[in-house]
């Protein structure tokens, strides 16, 4: 049975979602109910759809090396499970399982990839809640990791410089967009009407774009070159993602308008191109191929992202179990 408008209500207390979202959320979803101890989907499954909690709590767990299985997160009303791989078309990276009696929507793949091109009031916010609820479960991600005291040597590298990126003045945004395949479905008016809304960055290998804790109002594409994303530890700075041309640094800190939770510096030579808070809100309002394409960019990173966060705190806490048990 199709969810009731009477539901709004206890949508809009779950999920923050305006009126006309919340009733645009129940139109492209059904109720579910599961039971206590119920798998919703389990680790490898293909991705079918996204589940939105309005009551009770609900686990993810994660597979890790020496065949165990450890909790990555717990989920309750107002939170969203399975939304990755509506995102990157991903199967499911995790298994979910319901800690209570649980109640919510589920919106199908189908369906929620409908809504970036409907035009009714409402639908880009639902999809904004599940970019802000990714960004916001990546940044709780990262400072796990970096509350983790276990980890890896081997992925520790050398600490940045300290040095900040410069503008560059002759620097050519739109041929170099151009020779991007992520962008190649832009005509060249877009090309330059996008890095029009940025600014051309050259930084030096180590320089940094941003200290943990700190807060910016940029996000960085990486044209040329490669950030560095880490914690810093005693010895250098472990690597949790290296993002290359094509890709974005710095989201998590723009999206949730949050300090950063770890660490970004290039780790090559790069040219970046820099994009403020205002230029982000055109490219989200304007409906426009270039914007969209940003958009869905942004979007599938997230995924990618909070996919690689999750296995590298899994292999983390991994860690901490297996010393513990040595010591023990």
């Amino acid at each position: 049975m199709a969810a009731s408008t009477q539901d709004e209500g206890r949508i809009r207390a779950a999920t923050g979602l305006p009126a006309d979202a919340a009733r645009r959320l129940i139109a492209v979803s059904r109720p579910f109910a599961h039971s206590q101890g119920s798998i919703l989907f389990r680790e490898g499954d293909a991705s079918d759809g996204l589940y939105i909690l309005t009551d009770g709590r609900a686990s993810v767990r994660t597979r890790v090396p020496g065949d165990d299985e450890l909790s990555v997160t717990t989920l309750g009303p107002g939170q969203l499970l399975g939304e990755m791989g509506l995102l990157d078309g991903a199967r499911r990276s995790a298994t979910a399982s319901a800690d209570t009696n649980i109640e919510g929507l589920f919106v199908s793949r189908a369906r929620f990839g409908a809504l970036a091109y409907d035009p009714s009031p409402g639908s880009l916010d639902v999809i904004d809640l599940v970019r802000a609820q990714i960004a916001s479960r990546l940044r709780q991600t990262y400072s796990a990791i970096a509350e983790t005291a276990s980890f890896d040597p081997a992925s520790l590298r050398h600490a940045a410089n300290g040095l900040a990126p410069q503008p560059l003045p002759e620097g050519d945004a739109p041929t170099l967009l151009s020779s991007l395949i992520r962008f190649a479905p832009l005509c060249a008016a877009d090309r330059e009407r996008l890095s029009a809304t940025g600014q051309v960055m050259t930084a030096e290998r180590g320089a940094t774009l941003a200290r943990p804790g700190t807060q910016t109002d940029r996000l960085w594409l990486v044209l040329r070159g490669a950030v560095r994303v880490g914690v810093p530890r005693p010895g250098g700075h472990e690597q949790i993602a290296v993002h290359g041309p094509g890709e974005f640094a710095g989201m998590v800190s723009m999206l949730n308008a949050t300090p950063h939770p770890v660490g970004m510096a290039c780790c090559e030579a790069s040219i970046l191109l820099a994009f403020d808070r205002r230029a982000f809100a055109q490219w989200h309002d304007e409906r426009s191929d270039a914007g969209d394409l940003l958009l869905d960019l942004v979007n599938r990173q997230l995924a990618r992202d909070l996919r690689r966060a999750n296995r590298h705190l899994g292999r983390n806490r991994g860690l901490v179990r297996f010393n513990r048990r040595e010591q023990g």
